[in-house]
């Protein structure tokens, strides 16, 4: 399998050192509204909703984002790019999986359209902006995703017979499979393996909820043990799935599965990343930035559908 780092851009020149990349995160960290008190924050936030409405519509919001990480990429030094490289393509796969799907639709200028400010390199932009089949093995998605050819067939077969969920829910699997199989700075390993478990928790949850189970797998890597989930899944135990919960701060014990447990899992994960940069040194604070980045741009996202939802549902909605 590849460097990951081959499939993003290549700048040239070497970037700066860490110290000096940190300085300036320091200080642009303090622009964030995100990492200022919670109540506080959001309150700001209701307050200029009312005022003047949403400042920015979602695909503003996360442009934002995507270039802010880009900064960041460009100054880092190759070392670091290469540290962060599974973190910069986890979030670009958003971006695969929307070109996919104007693709899908002969909509080609719409998924150029998306590559703008794309940190994804130039044989992952050439597949997402060709005609040829999307998923052939050896291609570079199929390396993006870890796919082995059995499994680039199976994506390749679902896109073609227009299984978008499918092939979209497989695709972002095999790649949290794939990152929690590499040597990752601590850091970085914590952020996949909570991010696979807050995707199997509420697939899980939902399954219980609904009393629909699917046969689609649970993927691997995580901190909470998937044979213990399954078997909660198997014998439709509800308490089984409440023990594997994480601790949720300033929350009583939970009765049964919260309604809302996606937001709680995201706030525990924005929580054990703030714990990682909390000496704000290293590659831990680098990737607490970029989630308060990406929190921004999620946040600003649910600001602008208050208008439809009313303030109730952003205060209950935004990660503080």
């Amino acid at each position: 399998m590849r460097d990951p780092a081959a499939l993003l851009i290549q700048p040239a020149g070497e970037g700066y050192p860490t110290d000096y990349l940190l300085a300036r995160l320091r200080h642009r960290r303090g622009n964030l509204a995100s990492v200022r008190s919670s109540a506080g924050a959001i309150d700001e936030a209701l307050g200029q909703l009312l005022q003047h409405g949403p400042a920015v519509t979602p695909l503003q919001a996360r442009a934002t984002m995507r270039r802010e990480f880009r900064w960041v990429y460009l100054q880092m030094n190759r070392e670091l790019r290469k540290a962060f490289a599974p973190l910069f393509l986890w979030f670009e796969l958003r971006t695969v999986v929307i070109c996919l799907r104007h693709l899908r639709a002969g909509e080609r200028e719409q998924a150029a359209e998306r590559l703008s400010d794309s940190l994804m390199g130039e044989r992952l932009q050439r597949a997402l902006a060709s005609t040829a089949p999307p998923f052939a093995a050896a291609g570079p998605l199929a390396e993006l995703a870890g796919a082995d050819a059995r499994q680039a067939r199976e994506l390749e077969g679902w896109y073609r017979e227009h299984k978008g969920r499918e092939y979209e829910q497989r695709l972002v699997a095999l790649y949290l499979e794939r990152s929690t199989r590499q040597r990752l700075h601590p850091a970085l390993r914590d952020f996949f393996a909570l991010t696979v478990d807050l995707k199997n928790l509420v697939a899980a949850a939902k399954q219980l909820r609904w009393g629909v189970f699917e046969p689609s797998p649970l993927i691997a890597g995580g901190k909470v043990s998937r044979e213990r989930l399954e078997k909660a899944l198997k014998q439709r135990d509800e308490a089984g799935l409440l023990g594997l919960l994480p601790r949720f701060p300033d929350q009583p014990a939970p009765q049964s599965v919260p309604e809302k447990l996606e937001h709680l899992l995201l706030a525990h994960l924005t929580r054990e990343l703030r714990r990682h940069a909390a000496d704000r040194l290293g590659a831990g604070f680098i990737l607490a930035y970029l989630w308060e980045c990406y929190l921004q741009s999620l946040n600003s996202a649910l600001a602008h559908h208050a208008g439809t939802f009313g303030t109730d549902f952003l205060s209950g909605e935004q990660v503080p």
